[in-house]
């Protein structure tokens, strides 16, 4: 391959990657904003640790892990489940809402969708706190105080 060509090479490949599509950082800042229950949000700090603020408090603390390339997100949170949410974590497997609960070590499992990302825990959606439309930050922030915070209401 002679020197013009492997230069060539070498410029397209640099412009495809300078134009290869970037993986959105995890959303940092989760979000219930409440309706038939009250508002709650998850929070989860650069250190691996994680916080639930409203009604899912009493899950604190927790732990997670994200695999980027995956978009696996692990959370270590349960560990005051009854037996009525082991059997409603298994049921969220059997029909794809959860990738994973691994009940020894307390962890779920979620494949983060990069184009529509969304948790569901036990039923209830929450969805990045920058996603949230203006009318449901008023009702969001009762139960996630670092939303307001944050300045997302």
């Amino acid at each position: 391959m002679s020197l013009r060509t492997r230069a060539i090479l070498a410029t397209l490949l640099s412009t495809l990657a300078c134009h290869a599509p970037q993986t959105p950082p995890l959303p940092r800042l989760w979000v219930f904003y409440g309706g038939e229950t009250e508002p709650f949000c998850l929070s989860l700090s650069d250190d691996g640790s994680g916080r639930f603020y409203g009604s899912f408090a009493a899950r604190n603390p927790i732990r997670w892990r994200y695999a980027p390339s995956t978009g696996r997100l692990d959370l270590t949170l349960l560990s005051h489940l009854t037996p009525d949410e082991y059997v409603a974590l298994r049921d969220d497997v059997a029909r794809g809402d959860l990738l994973a609960f691994d009940s020894t070590h307390a962890t779920i499992s979620f494949k983060v969708d990069r184009t529509r990302p969304r948790l569901e825990i036990f039923g209830w959606i929450l969805k990045p706190a920058e996603s949230l439309a203006d009318w449901q930050k008023p009702y969001a922030v009762k139960g996630c105080p670092v939303l307001g915070n944050a300045g997302g209401a």
